[in-house]
């Protein structure tokens, strides 16, 4: 479990980078589709590279496609509403908004993949969704709307990639693929299929070379991101494995105290010491959400 957690965290500290660099490429060159597009080709090299060295050949049987089609569909309409919404949301608050994904994950899974909670598993998530609510509430100006259309849709979309990750992560434990390498494959299996369906669209887009050095960053940070991820559901299952990564949270607010002081443009707002330590409260009750599921948030096993 504890390996599980701590590749859950490193993925949260990645992810809270890429939101900071795909922010400013979003400044740079506007659209969210272009991000998309350009990242999404790096990524989908990537990917080819590691199935073609990795995966089992009869790992590729018909029994993937609705793990492959859930994992990168969800994927590709998560990309994009989440670009979308960035360009309204500032970055510390995008990682802590998005910790309510635990909420779609943890229903979905009840539902889709049999991973039951127990009431302090429930009391986690809220405890989770709570600290998300006191970290975006402004005084004076109630609970900050904006984006939050294209959130809820990547929220959604992100949620059902994960569940087809993690109907992949299941099918592989049959042919006894240890754990780092499982997470590598099933990422690359949505990447692909992402990259081969964007790949027209990034001729007629007309990409520019400088585009695709600017998002390659981006694009190799998140894929280890996303490895981190998949490899921690292997070890925790998709539920737990979002409540670990809602320390995202508290890891963004640390880089959007930094980036505010140093008066980064157009990455976080100045705000009062006040909101920092309201958001610095939320983010404490985050960690807490995930100390609770830790301990309460499984049945026995064998019950």
């Amino acid at each position: 479990m504890f390996i599980g957690i701590g590749v859950g965290v490193c993925a949260a500290t990645l992810q809270s980078i890429c939101y900071i660099l795909s922010r400013g490429f979003l400044t740079r060159y506007g659209g969210p589709v272009r991000l998309m597009i350009a990242s999404q080709l790096v990524l989908g090299l990537i990917s080819a590279v590691l199935l073609f060295l990795l995966a089992p050949p009869a790992f590729f049987a018909p029994a993937i496609i609705p793990g492959v089609a859930l994992c990168s569909g969800g994927y590709i309409m998560g990309q994009f509403s989440f670009f979308s919404a960035q360009q309204k949301i500032e970055c510390s608050r995008v990682a802590s908004l998005y910790s309510l994904k635990i909420l779609v994950v943890s229903l979905l899974a009840a539902l889709l993949v049999d991973e039951s909670l127990t009431p302090g598993g429930i009391a986690a998530v809220l405890l989770a969704v709570a600290a998300v609510y006191l970290i975006n509430h402004r005084r004076g100006a109630g609970f900050d709307h904006r984006g939050m259309g294209m959130l809820a849709l990547a929220i959604t979309s992100f949620s059902f990639s994960d569940i087809g990750a993690k109907m992949l992560l299941d099918h592989l434990t049959e042919f006894l693929v240890p754990h780092f390498m499982a997470g590598l494959i099933t990422v690359s299996c949505g990447s692909l299929p992402a990259a081969l369906l964007l790949l027209p669209a990034a001729w007629r887009q007309k990409i520019r070379k400088e585009e695709f050095s600017a998002a390659t960053p981006y694009a190799v940070i998140w894929f280890v991101a996303v490895a981190c991820t998949f490899i921690g559901f292997s070890y925790l299952g998709a539920t737990f494995g979002n409540v670990v990564q809602s320390s995202r949270g508290v890891i963004s607010l640390i880089l959007g105290i930094v980036l505010a002081h140093l008066g980064a443009a157009g990455q976080e707002p100045q705000l009062p010491a006040a909101a920092w330590i309201k958001r610095g409260i939320g983010a404490l009750l985050m960690f807490l959400a995930i100390l609770l599921f830790a301990t309460f948030g499984r049945p026995p096993v064998g019950a």
